[in-house]
């Protein structure tokens, strides 16, 4: 029993290095792209957009019969 118990001691650690390895190598050789900062809307625009969003709400619901 302490045999195989070691063995999968063994095996699981030998797992964690080999995963350890493997992220530093693909952190090191393939770092993620850097993506440009897109420019963000004006907060009047989002208001316009929320103000659209809330009139076709009421819309609907006044022509399915809602609340």
């Amino acid at each position: 029993m302490g045999i195989g118990m070691a063995t999968v001691f063994a095996f699981l650690s030998l797992m964690v290095f080999a995963m350890n390895a493997s992220g530093y190598v693909i952190r090191t050789f393939f770092p993620p792209p850097v993506e440009p900062v897109a420019a963000s809307k004006p907060a009047a625009s989002a208001d316009v957009e929320i103000a659209i969003a809330l009139a076709a709400a009421n819309q609907w619901r006044q022509e399915h019969g809602g609340n």
